[in-house]
């Protein structure tokens, strides 16, 4: 009986670690996406401020 109940807390622990994991993995590529917008908009802005002499 003990080992029914551990094994069902095991597989509910995993799972909200799954969740966890997939929440962070899916935070951490909009940041990702983010900070690519952020890096293109620099690159012009250099761009434009370098050639206006």
């Amino acid at each position: 009986m003990a080992t029914m109940k551990t094994k069902t807390k095991n597989v509910e622990s995993e799972g909200s670690k799954a969740a966890k994991l997939a929440a962070e993995n899916a935070k951490l590529r909009a940041e990702v996406e983010r900070l690519k917008t952020d890096r293109e908009i620099l690159k012009k802005a250099l761009g434009l401020f370098s050639t206006s002499d």
